[in-house]
């Protein structure tokens, strides 16, 4: 995988982070939609679940990297929340 270029971060909204999860939402596009990436109040390594998620940032096709800050990786979802591919390995 290549680099890709980060922009327009400040188009997201973050409303909460927890040890597993976080939440945001477009503010800007439709500040109704939200999407949740993790299982709240349930930490873990697979793809479906974060362990202490510490920052985002989305690209221009709006997928969403999360430092998954535990895992010692980058995950990356698509604008849906869905599970894309992963940087890093869990435990090294």
């Amino acid at each position: 995988m290549g680099l890709k270029k980060i922009s327009y971060i400040f188009t997201f909204a973050v409303l909460s982070f927890t040890l597993s999860s976080f939440v945001m939402t477009n503010a800007y596009a439709d500040p109704a939609y939200v999407t949740t990436i993790g299982e709240t109040g349930v930490t873990g390594s697979d793809n479906d679940h974060l362990s202490y998620p510490d920052g985002i940032a989305v690209d221009s096709a709006d997928n969403i990297y999360v430092a998954d800050i535990f895992n010692y990786r980058i995950q990356i979802f698509n604008a849906a929340g869905l599970w894309q591919s992963t940087i890093g390995e869990t435990g090294v």
